[in-house]
């Protein structure tokens, strides 16, 4: 898919996985606003001071309200560019949250059958 606008800056998506980088691209916004304080920028994305220090630190992501005024500040001004950026940032996380998850469910089975294993010789 051609898309007619691009990213006002690119060096904002990580080249390996084609997904922004929520946490720059929002300093970025907060550094376009002006809004030095964590709780003005806040006041200004009408979310908690707390939370906005989360985003800022790539703790969590942002929700879609936060993503699509990211998205407007890096330049997309055109619904179909931003949803489609939005849906293969989506696609991406969700492929990384599943081989988390994963990596957990082997894990566990390991640490289940070592337990088990190290039972069983306690018992003989």
């Amino acid at each position: 898919m051609e898309l007619e606008e691009s990213i006002s800056d690119p060096s904002l998506i990580d080249d390996a996985t084609g997904k922004i980088r929520w946490a720059d691209a929002l300093k970025s916004l907060q550094q376009s606003t002006g809004l030095i304080e964590d709780k003005e920028f806040a006041a200004y994305l009408t979310m908690s001071a707390s939370s906005v220090s989360e985003l800022l630190g790539g703790k969590v992501e942002p929700n879609p309200r936060i993503k699509l005024m990211i998205l407007n500040h890096l330049g997309f001004y055109k619904i179909q560019s931003a949803l489609y950026f939005l849906i293969k940032d989506e696609h991406v996380a969700s492929l990384q949250r599943a081989t988390k998850r994963q990596a957990k469910k082997i894990a566990t089975t390991n640490a289940d059958r070592s337990n088990k294993n190290a039972a069983e010789e306690q018992s003989e």
